[in-house]
């Protein structure tokens, strides 16, 4: 018997194809570039793995340089997906210039993307922390509130009682 080899297929569910997922990835506002590429990064919303979309703007030529451009970075895409980090949407965009290679672009990935993951992480550990740090003080407040409740309304009972009792 064989070992199994592992598939290098690139399945459906590993593109981004809708606007909103796009829009949200924009919208995380975390990226990194080198000269060849940049790359937009998102906690991904699909749990099997990391999936990626291309936007390959007409500024880099006629159709068939996009399409070239676009064969190149799901090519890319399709040899390093095991080895990126998991659980990203990433958006790729291909930088103006000199034509790249495959091997440009699968390092440019490979490196940028580990970027954006230790970005991310951060970005979302200092949300932990603000959250936690929120809810603490929250918590804090409520318990003095509740201990200086308390001590009022033994100073109040203490004060009735008193005059309650130098009234005699």
């Amino acid at each position: 018997m064989t070992s199994p080899v592992p598939s290098h297929r690139l399945p459906a569910w590993r593109r981004l194809r809708h606007q909103r997922d796009f829009d949200r990835v924009y919208a995380a506002r975390c990226r990194a570039g080198d000269g060849r590429l940049l790359v937009f990064a998102d906690v991904g919303l699909e749990s099997r793995g990391t999936r990626f979309g291309l936007s390959v703007s007409k500024k880099h030529g006629n159709a068939v340089c996009r399409g070239r451009l676009k064969r190149l970075l799901r090519e890319a895409f399709r040899l390093q997906q095991a080895d990126l980090p998991q659980g990203l949407d990433l958006v790729l965009i291909p930088r103006q210039g000199d034509l790249p290679t495959l091997e440009d672009f699968r390092v440019s990935l490979l490196k940028l993307a580990g970027q954006l993951a230790d970005k991310l992480a951060d970005k979302l550990a200092d949300k932990l922390a603000d959250k936690l740090a929120d809810k603490l003080a929250d918590k804090l407040a409520d318990k003095l509130a509740d201990k200086l409740a308390d001590k009022l309304a033994d100073k109040l009972a203490e004060g009735a009682g008193g005059a309650a009792g130098s009234g005699r």
